[in-house]
């Protein structure tokens, strides 16, 4: 994070969320600190001696693959038409509304999994999550959102979200080949609906 983000969030989060020092800790550590454990994964005898503190004071739709069964609440593509962002990069530009819906599709789902591959490689405590109780971690995957998205609005540069933008969707094989299977689960014909409004909607129909 760079210093002029980090100095305006510890401003925002002491003007408009009330946040406030200690005796023993200004609102500056005590975000470094928690920033630092985010970001770094560590554990508390190790921010002790970083910090030179003791222990006491430190409707919603899911967009899915191929491979998921049609049912409600998971809104996944066309089976059977041409999916992935490369195939039209390679090939003739979407044809039919099928296809042009599964291009839409497959493009929200690359935006995604690079937001979340950022978001993984940048809070590292989220790969190895220490043994909290369950509302805990909840909340630091909340938190880590935050921070994730206030840096993302604020910071002219940041090395992750440079990085991420190179990375592509390719596809895998396996999802190549779950793309076959048909199956429906309760609520299908609700998503088989929905499906078919967005597609009129991009071709504007």
């Amino acid at each position: 994070m760079d210093k002029d983000v980090f100095f305006r969030l510890c401003n925002d989060l002491e003007t408009n969320y009330g946040l406030r020092g200690s005796r023993r800790m200004s609102v500056i550590e005590i975000l470094g600190i928690f920033l630092h454990i985010l970001g770094h994964g560590v554990g508390n005898r190790l921010v002790q001696e970083r910090f030179q503190h003791s222990g006491e004071t430190v409707r919603k739709y899911y967009l899915v693959d191929a491979g998921y069964p049609q049912m409600s609440g998971y809104l996944g593509p066309y089976k059977g038409e041409r999916y992935h962002i490369p195939d039209f990069r390679r090939g003739r530009q979407p044809t039919g509304p099928r296809e042009v819906f599964n291009q839409a599709h497959s493009s929200l789902r690359s935006v995604i999994e690079r937001t979340f591959g950022v978001w993984k490689k940048k809070w590292k405590i989220l790969k190895t999550m220490p043994n909290f109780s369950f509302d805990k971690q909840v909340k630091i995957v909340i938190a880590t959102m935050a921070i994730h998205n206030y840096i993302k609005r604020h910071a002219q540069r940041d090395p992750h979200f440079e990085e991420s933008k190179n990375y592509q969707n390719e596809g895998t094989e396996e999802e190549m080949v779950e793309e076959s299977q048909e199956t429906n689960g309760p609520g299908s014909q609700e998503i088989e609906v929905l499906r078919n409004q967005i597609t009129a909607s991009l071709m504007g129909d």
